[in-house]
């Protein structure tokens, strides 16, 4: 088992953020389908206290998740976060249970990181584009001088 956590995290972290996301999700759906009755023997017993307990902390771990890979792919990008102070991009999730809290995404923070994301990948992707226009065209030069040049 060891030598798997050891292999895992020489893994990409886009390979990382996937397989853990995946785990999340597998863990919700388990949790989902072991889901106790919503009858008072279930609350009394503490059943549904900690299936609720369970469920928000798998949703603050999959928020976290995300918002993790948002700002792991603008840190590459060299793109700026939306500001951290900003109560529209930002929400704080508190988890009343562990009393953990964190600070994600909010929908239209998602949107604002993932727009400006894309606009600085089609900055990147049209700045190569040029390059190599211009470097294929320069070999094509070169061919078509070696090509009259008298022998």
């Amino acid at each position: 088992m060891e030598r798997k956590k050891k292999l895992i995290r020489l893994l990409p972290s886009s390979w990382l953020f996937r397989y853990d996301l995946h785990k999340c999700r597998r863990a919700e759906e388990e949790l989902r389908r072991t889901a106790p009755p919503n009858t008072r023997q279930a609350h009394s017993s503490g059943e549904m206290y900690e299936y609720q307990r369970r469920s928000l902390d798998l949703f603050q771990e999959r928020r976290s998740l995300i918002s993790g890979n948002y700002r792991r792919l603008a840190d590459a990008l060299m793109v700026p976060m939306p500001d951290f102070e900003d109560e529209k991009m930002w929400e704080r999730i508190e988890n009343d249970f562990t009393g953990r809290t964190t600070r994600t995404l909010t929908t239209s923070g998602e949107l604002a990181t993932i727009s400006v994301i894309r606009e600085a990948e089609k900055h990147r992707r049209e700045a190569r584009a040029f390059w190599l226009t211009w470097v294929t065209g320069m070999g094509g030069i070169l061919i078509g001088i070696i090509s009259v040049w008298p022998k």
